[in-house]
């Protein structure tokens, strides 16, 4: 089992690995429609802005919790 030394050592192996990953993607051919590529990119903001407002929503009652607590 090969340990490494340095910290840098590992993170010089993450790096190259995302080096060849943007590369492999800068190589894919770019007839892909557009379209399809927006499409993604509205369901992953919708997603998160619900994932947002869940945490909001949350926060918000937890708050309301905290001041019943505190008024009595």
């Amino acid at each position: 089992m090969k340990t490494f030394g340095n910290l840098s050592d590992a993170s010089q192996s993450h790096t190259l690995a995302g080096r060849t990953r943007q590369r492999t993607a800068q190589n894919q051919p770019k007839s892909a429609p557009v379209l399809t590529q927006k499409k993604k990119r509205i369901k992953s903001t919708k997603a998160q802005q619900s994932i947002k407002n869940i945490g909001q929503t949350r926060v918000s009652e937890s708050l309301v919790l905290l001041r019943n607590l505190l008024l009595g």
